[in-house]
C-alpha cells in the first residue's frame, strides 16, 4: 500500500514508522526497521510490514541537520522554546531512555537527562525555565538550561503517557491509573488527584477559565462504554460535569 503526503508532514510519518533520529526542517531520520528510496521529486519509505509512504519534495526544502543520538524510538513531539528543542526517547532499554535538549539551529546537543524510571511517551512541556516530562509513573521537573533535576513526583501507582500542561503554576498531567493529578510546578507537591475516571487517562488536560477539561479511557470489563470527557475545577480538583 503507498500513499503520498507532503514533505511537511515527514516528521510526523517519520515517527509513525518507528524512526529513532529527530529531523530539523525537514528530512528523514537513517535508523528505522523498514528502507527508504530517494529519487529528485520524492523519497519512499517501507516499515518491516511493507507498507510504504511517498514524500514528495513539494517545498523543495533542505534537511538542516539530523540528531541520531537515540537509541530507541522518538514517540514524543519536540518542544520547541527559546532556540532549543526538547524532546523524549523511549530508548532500547530504561539505561538509554533520555529527555534531550537541542540547539534548535545546529542540531547540538546542549544536555541529555537520563535518570529515569522508564522509557518517555510523553512530549515535554516548558514553563518558567524548567522542563515537564514524564517517564513510567513518575513526573519529573528539569531545568530548561543545565538538564539538572528539580524534582520527582512518584505517587501515581502507572505509568504516565499524557503529556504536562502548565498553567498559573500548577502542572495537570493524567496516568493509566485513572487519575489527573494537579501538582505545584514550583515544589512538586501534590494539590489534588482527581479520581473518577474508570479508565486510563491518556489524553492530555486543557485548561480554560479555572477548568480542567480531559479525556478518559472506560473500563475494559464494561467495552469502554464508560469512557468519558470530564470538566475539573482546576483549584479543588472537583468535577464540574462528565460528557
Amino acid at each position: 500500500m503507498t500513499r503520498r503526503v507532503s514533505r511537511r508532514h515527514v516528521l510526523q510519518t517519520a515517527t509513525g514508522l518507528g524512526f529513532g533520529t529527530i529531523a530539523g526542517c525537514v528530512g528523514l531520520g537513517t535508523e528505522s526497521s523498514g528502507s527508504t528510496d530517494e529519487n529528485d521529486d520524492e523519497t519512499t519509505v517501507t516499515d518491516e510490514n511493507g507498507n510504504s509512504t511517498t514524500v514528495s519534495d513539494e517545498s523543495g526544502g533542505d534537511v538542516k541537520w539530523e540528531f541520531s543520538e537515540p537509541a530507541g524510538n522518538v514517540l514524543s513531539s519536540p518542544t520547541v522554546i527559546d532556540g532549543t528543542v526538547y524532546v523524549g526517547s523511549m530508548g532500547n532499554s530504561v539505561e538509554s531512555a533520555a529527555l534531550y535538549a537541542l540547539d534548535a539551529v545546529s542540531g547540538e546537543r546542549e544536555w541529555a537527562f537520563t535518570e529515569l524510571s522508564e522509557s518517555i511517551k510523553s512530549s515535554p512541556a516548558v514553563a518558567a525555565g524548567t522542563v515537564y516530562i514524564g517517564s513510567g509513573p513518575t513526573l519529573y521537573a528539569i531545568d530548561a538550561e543545565t538538564g539538572d533535576q528539580e524534582w520527582a513526583f512518584t505517587e501515581p501507582p502507572r505509568q504516565i503517557d499524557a503529556s504536562p500542561t502548565v498553567r498559573d503554576g500548577t502542572v495537570y498531567v493524567g496516568t493509566w491509573g485513572s487519575t489527573l493529578y494537579a501538582v505545584d510546578a514550583a515544589t512538586g507537591e501534590r494539590e489534588w488527584a482527581f479520581t473518577e475516571p474508570s479508565g486510563a487517562v491518556r489524553s492530555s488536560a486543557t485548561v480554560a477559565a479555572g477548568t480542567v477539561y480531559v479525556g478518559s479511557y472506560g473500563n475494559r470489563q464494561e467495552n469502554h462504554e464508560d469512557a468519558a470527557l470530564y470538566a475539573v475545577d482546576a483549584a479543588t480538583g472537583d468535577q464540574e460535569w462528565a460528557f
